[in-house]
């Protein structure tokens, strides 16, 4: 039997479900999770990998498999009908599809495609495009865990590996049939359209299938976050208490005729506020739907929602008026899936982690997009570099080992040949260590030296260079740099909580309101996105930055929020001099 794990590392928790292969189906035995805490001024990146240790070693997971995605929020996906094209030359033509599209240069994402379909000479091809620097930090991140994933999704596009396990109302099921017979009861089963919605904790995954077939595919940047948000920012606490306000009442009120029960008006206010944004998302959502049908000419026929909003008392019936879609329960094929009956209760929050372990399925319509393409199959691996340094240890020591077979043989066949052995070691020593050490130099010097004194210290040596590389290696690992937190510290510094005004007297002392939403470091890059009350504002975040010792090519843009004049959003992008 073997033992799958689908690990969801998400932005509110890290989740992890794990399936066993019995071989005959596939068993959901454990689901863990552990919410991700808020640290201020540390990167929530950071925040999430160091939870996903304490994950691993409080639950003891140990499997055979792990399958993992990135946030679809860094992929970019596009379906294309191509004409005409044979398989071994899609990828080039894909290639060449996305070199036009992308926003970077070719060289720096990773492309990826799958075969959707094929009617006649006609194929429909998903293609997918991230950065490569995106990817890479995400692997060596894991590799700091001793994670090391063959495969990297797209968290959105893995729903593809459960759609094959639904269960479906009688007659919806896809037919299994081949021949005269599928052809016939095939066809209306195909024109079937599925919807899931999965509504995480920084974004909202919306993907259409027709029948098994992902047609269509959307990441929403709103979702749980955005609820918690606005209750603090309309009740006026922090975002922590918020949150715990948000689970502790847990449901929505939208209806305009709903009134209070006496003693319990802060609640209803807390579902009113939570209603209110709730109609933000599911309006963002309906658009998507809405797209979605006017490509297709149909709306989807049955919705399926996860995700931990999702849970919210309201949350579905609301969603399901105002798509005028009906949304049922996620319900999988006893005799494929089974769900360990402790853990069906959790089944809508597990679902991502769920369909990412799903990968490990072999299925005609899964997910076989993997990010993991080119050099990024091992730039940076360090547990496969100790692992090649281990490889080439042991070619070296069979390699003398062979060499010493053959100098005892020759010693009792041929011994005239005694010398030229001697001679081909000490070129392969040489070879091997790039120069022959003094030690040896002063074994060989002698005449009719011991062969087994020569080959006993070259071993030794060698060894010893192994070891010495794999220490190296281990210390590098070690002292990797805490950059980000750096540069973030220095920026702190730089931008006071309040600046001096000239002007009345009421206004001497503005506070400067600045609301940070996104901060990275990549490599000597520098991108900040946030909002503030002013472009006054804004432009006085661009000056303190450009005063920076250490950034050089700032730049900002600012605009007004859509539907607000009173909130400007603003982009900083710069690079670093040098090393903080």
């Amino acid at each position: 039997m073997q033992k799958i794990l689908g690990l969801d590392i998400g932005s509110y928790s890290v989740k992890a479900v794990e399936i066993l292969n019995t071989y005959k189906n596939y068993k959901v035995t454990h689901f863990h999770e552990i919410v991700v805490p808020e640290i201020e001024g540390v990167d929530p990146s950071d925040v999430g990998m160091t939870t996903v240790r304490q994950l691993f070693k409080q639950n003891d997971i140990a499997v055979d498999k792990i399958y993992t995605g990135i946030m679809g929020v860094l992929a970019s996906t596009r379906i294309f009908e191509l004409q005409n094209v044979k398989r071994r030359n899609m990828g080039l033509v894909v290639q060449g599809e996305l070199e036009n599209q992308a926003p970077f240069r070719i060289e720096d994402v990773v492309v990826d495609h799958q075969v959707l379909d094929v009617k006649g000479t006609v194929s429909s091809v998903l293609a997918v495009m991230a950065r490569k620097e995106d990817v890479e930090a995400y692997l060596n991140e894991l590799r700091k865990l001793s994670i090391e994933p063959k495969i990297i999704d797209v968290d959105y596009l893995s729903f593809m590996n459960m759609v094959p396990f639904f269960q479906f109302e009688a007659g919806e099921q896809d037919s299994a049939l081949n021949g005269r017979e599928a052809a016939a009861s095939i066809e209306p089963q195909q024109r079937r359209y599925r919807l899931v919605v999965d509504v995480g904790h920084q974004k909202t995954s919306v993907v259409l299938f027709k029948g098994e077939r992902l047609v269509a595919a959307r990441t929403i940047r709103m979702a749980g976050r955005y609820v918690t948000e606005f209750l603090a920012k309309n009740l006026g606490v922090t975002y922590g208490e918020a949150q715990r306000i948000k689970h502790a009442v847990s449901r929505i009120e939208t209806s305009e005729n709903a009134k209070a029960e006496a003693g319990r008006e802060r609640e209803f206010l807390v579902a009113r506020l939570m209603g209110v944004a709730v109609s933000e998302l599911v309006r963002e959502v309906a658009r998507t739907v809405y797209s979605f049908a006017a490509q297709e000419k149909t709306l989807p026929e049955v919705l399926f929602v996860s995700g931990g909003t999702s849970v919210i008392q309201g949350f579905r019936q609301y969603l399901e008026a105002a798509l005028g879609v009906p949304v049922k329960p996620f319900s999988f094929q006893s005799d494929k899936l089974i769900i360990d009956e402790d853990l069906e209760h959790k089944t809508d929050s597990m679902i991502q982690a769920l369909a990412l372990g799903l990968r490990g399925v072999h299925h005609k319509r899964q997910s076989q997009i993997n990010l993991r393409r080119g050099e990024l199959a091992l730039v940076g691996s360090y547990d496969k570099l100790i692992t090649q340094i281990s490889n080439v240890g042991i070619i070296v020591a069979s390699l003398v080992l062979c060499l010493f077979v053959s100098y005892l043989v020759k010693l009792f066949i041929l011994g005239s040949e005694i010398d030229v052995l001697k001679s081909e070691y000490r070129d392969a020593v040489k070879k091997t260590l790039k120069t022959e050490p003094a030690d040896l130099s002063k074994v060989a010097a002698k005449k009719d030296y011991s062969f087994s004194d020569y080959s006993s210290k070259s071993l030794k040596i060698i060894e010893s260079e192994i070891r010495e590389s794999d220490d190296a290696v281990k210390y590098f690992m070690e002292r990797q740099s805490v950059y980000p937190l750096r540069v973030l510290e220095e920026i702190s510094k730089i931008i006071p909580k309040q600046i001096a005004t000239d002007g009345a007297d009421e206004q001497k002392a503005k506070g400067l309101i600045v609301d940070v939403l996104e901060f990275t470091v990549q490599g000597r890059s520098l991108n900040i996105e946030g909002e503030t009350d002013s472009r006054a504002s804004a432009e006085t975040i661009g000056s303190l930055l450009k005063a920076m010792p250490s950034l050089q090519a700032v730049n900002l843009t600012a605009s007004a929020k859509t539907g607000s004049e009173k909130i400007i959003k603003f982009r900083v992008q710069a690079s670093l001099k040098e090393a903080l």
